[in-house]
């Protein structure tokens, strides 16, 4: 008579449901794809920056090595990032202010226009222009941009049933997740503290990590 009465309730019909719990998305695997979103499609203008940059530039080390290393060094900072958040009151919406922030300013930097950059300095300098800017452009490239790094992903991710786990159970695998993410990033930048990181610091790349650029102005 439980199970009957389970069946015909709308509890039997809920994200909370056996049912549905079965064919739900891990929240790890939903972290992992979002990071490789923002991290692949958010540094177009990075990725092209480098591949047209001259043989000085690269300091000796290839287009793919470089592009290599900045995606793992990005990858690993915003998989820890978006870890720090990873509960369930908070993730969606904090993805989704990342995948906003990143869909901006990856369009103000395709445009070339890197002097109104999602900074904490140019937001209050420069409001104003960014928004004159911002307005000026085309629709079809807020289409492009807005459209297809931030709406897109943001409708499937508030759209997808991510699993419940309990709070016992998701502190460790978040705990294990950050230490994953540290380890790797850590890893990271030993290998390339004396290669890759010195190009990154001089050239004007750092500027162009997205979300990264906006998110250390908070702390300058």
């Amino acid at each position: 008579m439980a199970l009957r009465l389970f069946h015909v309730t709308e509890f039997a019909q809920s994200s909370i449901s056996p049912a549905a719990q079965r064919s739900s998305w891990h929240p790890t695997t939903v972290l992992v794809l979002i990071n490789l979103w923002i991290t692949v499609a958010g540094n177009v203008p990075l990725w092209r920056a480098i591949s047209r940059a001259p043989e000085a530039a690269l300091a000796g080390h290839s287009v793919f090595g470089l592009t290599l290393y900045f995606a793992l060094l990005c990858a690993t900072s915003l998989g820890l990032l978006l870890t720090a958040f990873n509960w369930s009151a908070l993730f969606k919406i904090v993805a989704t202010m990342l995948l906003w922030l990143t869909a901006l300013n990856t369009e103000l930097l395709w445009t070339g226009q890197t002097a109104l950059l999602l900074d904490v300095g140019h937001l209050k300098s420069d409001l104003g222009g960014l928004i004159t800017h911002v307005s000026q452009r085309p629709w079809w490239q807020h289409l492009v941009f807005l459209g297809l790094l931030a709406a897109l992903p943001t409708l499937w991710l508030w759209n997808l049933n991510i699993r419940r786990v309990r709070l016992g159970r998701r502190f460790p695998q978040n705990l294990l997740l950050a230490l994953f993410w540290a380890t790797a990033l850590a890893a990271v930048w030993f290998i390339g503290r004396n290669s890759f990181l010195p190009v990154l610091q001089s050239t004007p790349w750092i500027d162009l990590l997205t979300p990264f650029n906006t998110l250390l102005s908070l702390v300058r």
